[in-house]
């Protein structure tokens, strides 16, 4: 079924989503993952990966691969992307 204009606004607003796999490489580490973002998106930035690792409360576990993070340190790597 398509919806358009009004309806199309009212059907999207009941929408959400969850992010249950985030888009990580589980074998590499945060700092790697970041690391790859930035160069995909041209960041280039003394300090940014540790500030931001910093920022979400994975100061420490930045040297720790993906694999070994819960759901929520997970997420915490990727929302900053989306803000």
């Amino acid at each position: 079924m398509r919806y358009s204009g009004k309806e199309r606004n009212k059907v999207l607003s009941r929408i959400g989503s969850l992010i249950e796999i985030p888009g990580l490489y589980p074998g590499m580490t945060a700092y790697d993952n970041l690391k790859l973002k930035c160069i995909c998106t041209g960041i280039n930035r003394k300090g940014y990966i540790e500030e931001i690792l910093d920022t979400v409360g994975l100061g420490k576990a930045g040297r720790k691969k993906v694999s070994q993070f819960s759901l929520g340190m997970k997420k915490g790597l990727v929302l900053p992307w989306h803000l």
